[in-house]
This record gives C-alpha cells, structure tokens and sequence, in this order.
C-alpha cells in the first residue's frame, strides 16, 4: 500500500495513462498518414518501437522529477505537498484533453472523411499466377507502368504507387482497400508466363458497388507487352471517361523505351530493388546499367539509376561524394532526353537537398510538382 501511494503521489499512474493515450493517438496518425499518403509501411513498426522504448523512460522520469513552478525538479528536493497536487490537477486536464483529440481522430477517419473522386482509381500490384516466381517482376512492372501513365491524366486522382503497392493490402476487400486509399475504383489483374509467352488478365472495379466497369484477357508473346499495357491504360481511362493528351503522350514516349530487352531490364532492377538488401541493391544497379546500354535514350532507368546510387549512400553502400557524382551524371543524361520529366527532377531536388542546396532543391521540386499536375 505504502508502494500505490507513493506511485500516485508522483503521478506515476497518471503519466502512464498519458503516455498510453498520445502514443495510442500518435499510431492512429500514422496510420491514417500511411493509408492515405506517401508514407512508407515501414514507418508503423518503427513508430510503435520508439514509442514502445520511450513508455519506461517516461514512468522513470515521473518518478524522480516533479514540475514545480521553479522548473523541473528531483522529487526528493520537493518539499512536501508544494507541487504535486497542481502537478496532478495539471495531467489530469492533459490526459482528458489526449483522450478527447484521440475519439476526434477516431470519429474524423471513420465517419466525417469526405467521399473519394468519383474519378478516382488505385491500380494494384497484379498478381503473378505463374508455376514459378518468374513472372513476379513482370506483374508488379505492368501496374506499375499502368499508373504511371494514369497518372499523367489531369483531373484524376491515382493513389500513389507507395500507397497502392504496400503489402498490407494484400487480402482485404476491394471496398476496404478503396476506403483506405481514397479511391472509388480499382484497377487489378493477374499475369502468368511461361517462357515468352504471356497470359495477362485485367479488370477496373467499381469498389463500392462491386461491378465490374471492363475486364479483358490477353494471351500473347512477350514482346507484345509494351502494347498490351497500352491497351489496359487506354481500356481504363476510356471506362472513366478521361483521354491522354497527345502532348501528355510524347511526354511518356520520351520517358520510356520501345526496347522490349531494355524494359525488362528495368523491371528486373524494380524486383531487385524492392527486396531491400544489399545484394539485391547491387543486382539492381546492374539491371538498370544493362537498361542504358541496350537503350541509352531511357530516361525512366537514368533516372531510377541516380536515385538507386543516392539510396546506396543512405545504406553506406557508396561514399556520399560518389553516389552524388554518379547521380547527377545519370539525371543529366535523363534530363537531356526528356526535359520535363517530372520524376527526374524530384530526383534532382533530393540530389541538391543532399547537397546543402536548399534553394535549388526547393525550385527543382516546384518545378517537378508543376509539370506533374499537367
């Protein structure tokens, strides 16, 4: 008894009550930001650890120190009944006030979200139904290629990759889905190969309703992929009402590859990348080199190239003079092909932010930002 009542005269319970109730708000804001926005999936388990490692420290600190109104100070230099009673009164009304934003943010995500764009899609990762693991890349690169392309469309909302690609979506409901990335139709589909021939199935949902809005099949050989990507996008924005400007469309052009070799390079050094260890990182530095050569006019792998050799740096796996040497020699290549590429550019601002060139990264990002809302 002596132990509870020296506990609660130094608010130990009242700090844990506080703590538990903000870390639980801080989960649920980084939940919301990882659904709906570009967070990375990793950001959760990261966030609960540090949170999860602060929640002794903060019971210790409640228990030597009190906030008296000379400023924080060790419990046992409190002289008796001066502070803690205002101390406890003062948690209170904190613990109340967490406790209150925590059923806002509850009720705000559950019921007063505002409905998606009714042109609105979310294109997942196709999935790979082939004997082996062969055909894994090549399902991802198909989405993947699909929403880019979407996403060159004014006035249509597509979830960003970061968000539609998380693994943590995988087998929940389309409506969950939808809900969740704010969207009102899915674009999903299945890709199996067997040596050079492809068999591709696609299909655009309308997530709450469940119809289906148009769904095909294609059974070709695998250098028809780059038209049988063209055919889904085009199917896609055709079902949604929207058309891709020539204009939008030279654009991609310039961005991309007619090499069928090179492409799938690129989509190689994509798996390779997305494994996330060192050895894969290297495979894919490999994978994209190869791209370039066979296709020196690649913009989308120079581009993916210098942003690999800046991760690199950030796993140590290439000194920082290096990696930014090599970076910027590939985003010049890519820029020189494709001036207005969006993605270079954002790559080009991270570079000069590395840098310590704040001003120059803030307008290479204004300027990427503008040409993807064309």
């Amino acid at each position: 008894m002596k132990l509870l009542s020296e506990l609660r005269r130094r608010n130990v319970p009242r700090m844990a009550l506080l703590y538990l109730g903000a870390a639980w708000l801080v989960m649920q804001v980084v939940d919301v930001l990882i659904d709906r926005g570009p967070l990375p999936e990793s950001l959760g388990p990261i966030a609960l650890i540090v949170l999860a490692i602060g929640f002794p420290i903060a019971l210790v600190l409640s228990w030597f120190y009190e906030v008296t109104p000379e400023g924080v100070t060790l419990d046992e230099e409190v002289k008796p009944g001066a502070a803690v009673p205002a101390m406890g009164r003062r948690m209170d009304f904190v613990v109340i006030a967490v406790l209150a934003a925590a059923v806002l943010l509850f009720a705000f995500d559950k019921w007063w979200t505002a409905p998606p764009p009714e042109r609105s899609v979310a294109v997942l990762p196709f999935v790979n139904v082939s004997a082996d693991e062969e055909g894994d890349y090549v399902a991802v690169g198909v989405a993947d290629t699909v929403l880019t392309t979407l996403a060159q469309i004014p006035e249509l909302h597509v979830a960003a990759r970061t968000s539609s690609f998380q693994p943590r979506l995988r087998g929940r409901e389309l409506v969950e889905i939808a809900s969740m990335l704010g969207v009102s139709t899915i674009l999903e589909g299945t890709v199996q190969r067997q040596g050079d021939r492809l068999r591709i199935t696609a299909q655009l949902v309308d997530a709450e309703a469940g119809d289906y809005l148009w769904s095909a099949n294609f059974d070709r050989n695998f250098d028809d992929l780059f038209a049988i990507q063209d055919e889904i996008a085009t199917a896609a924005m055709t079902a949604l009402n929207k058309t891709l400007e020539s204009e939008t469309r030279q654009r991609i052009a310039l961005q991309d590859t007619d090499n069928i070799d090179a492409y799938n390079e690129f989509m190689l050094a994509g798996h390779a990348r997305r494994t996330g260890t060192t050895e894969s990182l290297r495979r894919a530095e490999k994978h994209l080199e190869a791209a370039v050569a066979i296709d020196p006019g690649f913009a989308r792998a120079w581009t993916g190239l210098a942003d690999l050799y800046l991760h690199m740096a950030g796993w140590g796996m290439l000194a920082p003079p290096e990696a930014a040497n090599a970076a910027r020699s590939a985003l010049s290549k890519a820029l020189s092909i494709a001036p207005d590429y969006p993605e270079a550019l954002g790559v080009s601002s991270l570079l000069e932010l590395r840098l310590g060139n704040q001003d120059e990264a803030r307008r290479l990002m204004q300027q990427a930002l503008a040409l993807d809302d064309r």
